[in-house]
């Protein structure tokens, strides 16, 4: 049973790949070829990138040390910026009374434009976040339709071909969440195992097919050997499809640091420039604080000019504040609109693989012959197509069976090998059978095979006949 699957699932990546390429199926060897070069090419830029990125880290390195002694140097000289700056304050706390009050009042001003501004900012910031998040919530509507739309025609395409075409089964996801080793379980108590996969064109495929909310287990492990991965035919991995990181982390984390370092540095340095200023505002205070008291008084006038302009200014800012966020709103509400369309898509594109899937598992291929032969020739005729007499096990099927033929036809049942004890072809038992009224009355002691008569009702019309007569094969494949 495992290698029949392992066989059906070659057939199926020949299918896959005979979607991709018109011209055919690859054979077996261009794509190990194919592979055999993408690793030695993969082995060595893999080889060069650790080299650059182990250039890069030591750069950076380099590089933080520089900093470190420049910030050191720095540090010296704000201290020695404090200790000047404290003289100063002794000096002119006299003086400081009517300046403090004016300059107080200045900054008062220009916090409030501060505040204004970065409201304004802000709110248009978030504007643009809205409106990125519904441009991209457009673009995932289109998609998810678009998909829809592909799984809708691929269903009515499937279902238009109804139950008389044969599928390349094989690949089925369990339902709930288990180990690997229950997964595992669960596929060999259904003829298959937990697939393998040792192209990249399989890989794509079971990546397309398994949810991109999901995770799944695939028949690899290092269970038997540690560190030793094989699959679950015991075959050796060759070819892997790993998550990697490496020394670009090391790069990244090294960057994220130089950043910090840069802006604690500038930081003091605006806190030096601040102290420069404080400084030379000082001395001229010092030298000529009568003469700048004019002045300030002046700079207030001006400041309360500026101001009433700033609470003008203001007024404009919320007016535009409220008309962002009425726009903000309405965002929102599409945002939150398109964000219930996607559930809503969502829920299709399930329903409709769910029930692709659930189509393409019970599809199974019916023939008839075309000529009467014996019970024997007609198995015979149907072995050689890939397929044996029909085996009815149920009453729908035996249902569905009646309404296909019209003419009396050979079933796979029979008493051959045991007088008097039904099987299948398959060697199964008779459980469930669908006589007419008196039968199976082995007339003359010579009917051992039977026949479907459907002129009868559908749950009353086998009957048994010698396995010389002529009728048509039904076939099941």
């Amino acid at each position: 049973m495992y290698g029949k699957t392992q066989e059906q699932n070659m057939e199926f990546e020949a299918f896959y790949e005979s979607d991709e390429d018109t011209t055919g199926p690859r054979t077996l060897s261009y794509i190990q070829a194919k592979g055999k070069a993408i690793q030695c090419r993969g082995s060595r830029c893999l080889v060069l990138i650790a080299v650059g990125l182990g250039l890069i880290c030591l750069l950076l390195l380099v590089f933080i040390i520089l900093q470190n002694i420049t910030i050191t140097a720095e540090r010296d000289l704000i201290n020695s910026y404090k200790n000047t700056v404290e003289e100063f304050n002794q000096t002119i706390n006299s003086l400081q009374d009517n300046y403090t009050d004016l300059m107080t009042e200045k900054h008062q001003l220009q916090n409030n434009k501060l505040e204004l501004e970065t409201r304004v900012n802000d709110l248009t910031a978030e504007k643009s976040q809205l409106q990125r998040d519904f441009d991209s919530l457009g673009q995932r509507n289109l998609d998810f339709e678009h998909k829809v739309t592909t799984l809708s025609d691929e269903l009515k395409k499937n279902v238009s071909k109804g139950g008389n075409q044969c599928s390349l089964d094989g690949l089925f996801v369990s339902k709930k969440a288990m180990s690997w080793s229950d997964s595992r379980k669960y596929c060999r108590d259904r003829g298959g195992d937990l697939v393998i996969i040792n192209t990249e064109e399989k890989q794509r495929l079971m990546s397309s097919l398994v949810r991109l909310s999901e995770r799944a287990w695939i028949g690899l492990s290092d269970r038997e050997n540690e560190g030793n991965l094989t699959w679950v035919d015991n075959s050796t991995l060759k070819q892997g499809f790993w998550f990697e990181v490496g020394l670009g982390l090391i790069c990244v984390l090294l960057l994220v640091f130089i950043i910090l370092q840069n802006i604690t540095i500038t930081a003091e340095r605006d806190l030096i420039n601040s102290y420069k200023n404080t400084v030379e505002e000082f001395n001229q205070t010092i030298n000529s604080l009568q003469d700048n008291y004019t002045d300030l008084m002046t700079e207030k006038h001006q400041l309360q000019i500026n101001f009433n302009s700033l609470s003008q200014k203001k007024l404009e800012l919320e007016t535009r504040v409220k008309d962002l966020t009425a726009e903000k709103n309405q965002l929102q509400r599409n945002f939150n609109s398109l964000s219930q369309k996607k559930l809503e898509l969502e829920s299709k594109v399930t329903s409709l693989s769910d029930k692709l899937n659930m189509d393409a598992s019970k599809r199974v291929c019916f023939f008839i012959s075309n000529e009467l032969k014996s019970w024997s020739d007609s198995r015979q005729y149907c072995r050689e197509r890939g397929a044996d007499l029909v085996i009815i096990n149920t009453e729908e099927k035996q249902k569905f069976i009646s309404s296909l033929v019209k003419e009396r036809a050979w079933i796979g049942l029979s008493d051959t090998e045991n007088e008097g004890n039904m099987t299948w072809v398959d060697n199964s038992t008779l459980k469930q059978g669908f006589w007419l009224r008196g039968e199976p009355n082995n007339q003359d002691g010579n009917e051992d095979c039977i026949e479907l008569m459907p002129s009868h009702p559908a749950l009353n019309n086998w009957n048994d006949l010698p396995c010389s007569e002529k009728r048509k094969g039904f076939c099941e494949k």
